[in-house]
């Protein structure tokens, strides 16, 4: 009798092919579908609203502006009534309006369906500086503009050349002409910003301040710049008490410790 050997076959384990779920696939496809048509229809309805009428610009407010008409500033502005409200720049305009000379400061906000509100803040000169030319001067230091026509009556700063002006400024020592200025323009004083016609600037940490009824000069000393002013205000108003202003030639504030020198006219 013939053995039969039997062999042992081992059965090999495929991967079953996994199924898509055709519940799953329509919720996918759908998303897909939704974020397309969102993106698509959202451009369409933007384009739509940006020309339609009742988002045309019709009313212009404009806050601020002392100095520069309204016409001005809807020019540097680009704002024109009709254009659409909707597809209006704001800080491109903004930009456009703080790079003009006369404006500091800009806010435009849109008020929905059609206005406008453009609110600016003017540059506004305390000073004259007197460097290879006349410019307007603000009390962050910038010049600004040329006096050119401009009609103002204030004090002049000099002793600067236009080398130290850099990007738009003046130099940090001019900045006490400023200060001082700031400190002059507080209460009723005889040496007020109004009574002060120019003042120059010596390099060596002192100024000049001339006043403008009688141009007489009085030495102060920047690092001392409050206090020599209150003394300068007592000399001045012992001065004219004693009807001996009009023949003074100069005062020096730094002529010693807590000592004052003043010079008559004709004396030397």
């Amino acid at each position: 009798m013939r053995r039969v050997s039997s062999k042992k076959y081992k059965a090999k384990r495929t991967k079953a092919r996994k199924k898509i779920n055709p519940r799953q696939f329509f919720i996918i496809f759908s998303v897909f579908l939704f974020l397309g048509l969102t993106g698509v229809g959202s451009s369409l309805l933007y384009n739509w609203l940006k020309d339609a009428d009742v988002f045309r610009l019709r009313n212009i407010e404009i806050k601020g502006n002392n100095r520069l008409s309204r016409i001005d500033i809807m020019r540097v502005a680009n704002a024109t009534v009709g254009t659409s409200l909707l597809g209006f720049d704001t800080e491109k305009a903004e930009a456009a309006l703080k790079a003009h000379n006369w404006i500091d400061n800009a806010k435009i906000v849109r008020e929905f369906p059609d206005k406008l509100i453009i609110s600016i803040k003017e540059r506004e000169p305390v000073a004259v500086l007197n460097a290879g030319g006349l410019y307007l001067v603000d009390k962050k230091g910038v010049v600004f503009d040329v006096l050119g026509k401009h009609k103002v009556s204030l004090p002049i700063i000099s002793g600067i050349s236009k080398s130290e002006v850099v990007d738009h400024h003046i130099p940090r020592r001019a900045m006490s002409a400023i200060h001082l200025l700031s400190l002059a323009g507080k209460g009723a004083k005889l040496l007020s910003k109004n009574n002060i016609s120019e003042i120059r600037l010596d390099g060596n940490g002192e100024m000049l301040i001339y006043t403008r009824d009688r141009a007489v000069p009085v030495r102060v000393a920047v690092k001392h710049l409050k206090r020599d002013l209150e003394r300068a205000e007592k000399v001045l108003f012992h001065l004219y008490n004693s009807k001996s202003y009009q023949k003074v030639a100069e005062i020096d504030m730094e002529y010693g410790p807590n000592e004052a020198w003043v010079k008559l006219k004709g004396r030397r």
